[in-house]
């Protein structure tokens, strides 16, 4: 899954971001932008593979505590050797949610199941955090996946994300589940469209706004790559744009999309989905904190 095709691409035509649901099934949720404010760096063939380094920092800050900082604590800050697979490992965590959130494509869903064996072995030093067991569970549910299951997933994509039914529909935007006016809505998401531009990168779905779910997790793996691959006062920068972009963003609203998702359609799992993106995105925050703390 980690190296499943790219989703990046080359300088192409800027992507219109007007409003609409994601459509798109090749699995590209971001790509590079045309018109980029500054360079950034692309793995070889355009893969977010994160090189062995002991590149995981955060700016210093108190950590919340919560549960999961709790967690985090006990578990403490891994060591240098530890620390690049810790980041390749929450990349492939965020790449693997992000492709969740897209329309449901049986192809795509098939790579997982066969990478399933290795993105166990990537993700494995998640398992002692907070998020670790939601990522197993996830990952076995994954794997017992069959064409029953895979038309509920697409039934379910629909009623909630496509339908826009009063009863079931849960929009899968920030702006959406932070209760700003219909009309802010521009401005949240030309506001992130601006961030992934200053970045390299732009929105690969056309149609897509900038503040969807996949999206931001999706930017979130870039990061996590971007950090592993920069050199000299570059690493700090993609270190502190990723926790910033975690507190900014994700972390203010995924509690509230957990929440609606399992308000409206308990058994779906998409509820699941959105706890594993939630603790996923916490335990990173968290740990970035403490690898600066001591």
């Amino acid at each position: 899954m980690v190296d499943d095709p790219d989703r990046l691409r080359p300088p192409g035509p800027r992507v219109p971001r007007a409003g609409g649901a994601a459509r798109h099934t090749d699995g590209r949720v971001l790509q590079r932008a045309a018109d980029a404010v500054r360079g950034a760096g692309v793995h070889r063939r355009g893969r977010h593979g994160l090189r062995r380094r002991d590149r995981l920092r955060a700016p210093a800050g108190s950590v919340a505590q919560t549960s999961e900082a709790a967690a985090v604590s006990r578990v403490g800050a891994p060591g240098a050797r530890a620390t690049a697979g810790v980041a390749a490992a929450f990349h492939a965590a965020y790449r693997l949610l992000a492709s969740l959130f897209l329309p449901p494509e049986g192809e795509r869903l098939a790579t997982v199941v066969v990478a399933i064996p290795e993105l166990r072995s990537i993700t494995h030093p998640l398992s002692t955090l907070a998020c670790g067991p939601s990522l197993s569970e996830l990952l076995d549910r994954l794997e017992a996946f069959d064409d029953a299951e895979l038309e509920r997933l697409a039934t379910d994509h629909a009623a909630l994300f496509l339908s826009g039914s009063l009863d079931r529909a849960v929009q899968p935007y920030e702006s959406w589940h932070l209760g700003r006016p219909d009309h802010e809505q521009p401005s949240a998401s030309s506001e992130l469209g601006r961030r992934y531009r200053a970045s390299g990168l732009a929105v690969a779905i056309p149609g897509e706004l900038p503040d969807h779910v996949a999206v931001e997790l999706e930017f979130c793996a870039y990061l996590c790559h971007q950090e592993g691959d920069a050199e000299g006062p570059a690493v700090e920068r993609w270190r502190r744009e990723r926790r910033a972009f975690l507190v900014e963003h994700p972390l203010r609203w995924l509690d509230a999309f957990e929440r609606a998702l399992t308000e409206s359609m308990p058994e779906t799992a998409y509820a699941g989905f959105a706890r594993s993106a939630r603790l996923v995105a916490t335990d990173d925050q968290l740990l970035l904190d403490v690898l600066l703390s001591g």
